[in-house]
């Protein structure tokens, strides 16, 4: 499910904008996204930085002045919170629309707005996000809320009760849970698979497992011990996401 955050002046009633998405979604016969209002910026940005604030966001519509920030300020702030999420900006002049692309905003419109521009801005988001969904996973890590792509996720380790996650790129981010909490947001796919308490290994990003079964490298050339209760669930999981890919 996409959530919604709605901050500042609309130019359309709370139930006009609910209903403004509800129509974007059924247009593209997609689940409907549950929309979060906020009177300022303010609130807004207290949601991002708390790190047990619930629903994380992928969609941000920021519109007006709201407590004293403009929507691009708005937007900048979120941003060094570590939002990563899309952001639709509703401003009043052309004048912030290079600011607004630094600030990696996917949608900008200038009031006065008319219904059709709004609804096609948000309806290209869905769609975006829509797709990112399947293949990727938003969670708040230490430094912000991101958006983790699967493609891109080599394998978490736990780590002193976090969960350090290790990317393709060579990078590494860290998140409070347990692993089996992270696995059960992972577990619909079935690319993952959970090796006790200490991996969570991404079956597509493997380059080779050791003859004895007792390593596991990756593309990025790292690796991963595999403790002997799981050496045969291992080859059996590679063998079968082989298959599965040949036949995909």
């Amino acid at each position: 499910m996409i959530n919604i955050a709605i901050c500042g002046e609309m130019p359309f009633s709370a139930e006009s904008m609910a209903g403004l998405i509800t129509r974007c979604a059924q247009h593209l016969a997609l689940p409907i996204p549950e929309p979060q209002f906020f009177a300022t910026s303010f609130t807004l940005l207290e949601h991002l930085d708390n790190p047990a604030a619930e629903p994380l966001f992928d969609l941000i519509i920021l519109q007006s002045a709201a407590s004293g920030l403009s929507p691009i300020e708005t937007a900048r702030d979120a941003r060094k919170l570590g939002y990563d999420g899309e952001i639709i900006l509703i401003e009043d002049t052309e004048k912030h629309a290079f600011e607004a692309h630094r600030t990696h905003a996917t949608g900008y419109l200038v009031d006065p707005i008319d219904t059709a521009s709004l609804e096609a801005e948000i309806s290209a988001s869905i769609v975006r996000l829509e797709t990112l969904d399947a293949e990727s996973i938003t969670m708040r890590m230490r430094g912000g809320v991101k958006r983790v792509p699967f493609s891109q996720l080599v394998f978490a380790q736990t780590s002193n009760h976090d969960q350090v996650l290790h990317m393709r790129d060579g990078s590494s981010m860290q998140l409070r849970c347990s692993s089996q909490d992270l696995f059960d947001r992972l577990s619909h796919d079935e690319r993952f698979l959970k090796l006790g308490s200490s991996y969570i290994v991404n079956l597509d990003l493997v380059s080779s497992l050791n003859s004895n079964g007792e390593v596991l490298t990756f593309v990025d050339k790292s690796a991963a011990s595999v403790p002997v209760r799981f050496r045969k669930a291992v080859q059996d999981a590679l063998f079968a996401r082989v298959e599965w890919r040949k036949h995909a």
